[in-house]
């Protein structure tokens, strides 16, 4: 397995709203569907920063960590968890989890202290 990093950028669209960026480290395999090989992201992680709005809560920053990979049993998708590290100005108690998948598709469950 090889390794590599980059930046990465993006927007939340829905409850959370907002442009991120951040840093990814994959791990890169080689997966040999129906006998052809591809190399894809085996393995990742990294860190993302929003400048945020949550709906009904406010604005501010919110850090993350998210970690995921190939999943062979969900049809050979990409998939992980997001963790919400910390937030500023009005977020500062927001706390949560979730998940993702390639496409863009996101779950993230937010406990908001008050």
């Amino acid at each position: 397995m090889t390794f590599a990093s980059g930046t990465i950028t993006g927007d939340f669209i829905g409850t959370v709203s907002g442009a991120w960026a951040g840093e990814i480290t994959q791990g890169v395999g080689f997966f040999p569907p129906s006998g052809n090989g591809f190399a894809v992201p085996e393995q990742f992680q990294g860190t993302l920063t929003c400048v945020c709005t949550v709906a009904g809560v406010g604005s501010g920053t919110l850090a993350f960590a998210f970690r995921g990979g190939f999943e062979p049993s969900s049809g050979g998708q990409l998939t992980g968890t997001l963790t919400i590290l910390q937030g500023t100005a009005d977020l500062a108690g927001v706390q949560g989890q979730g998940t993702f998948a390639a496409g863009g598709f996101y779950t993230l469950n937010l406990i908001v202290a008050g």
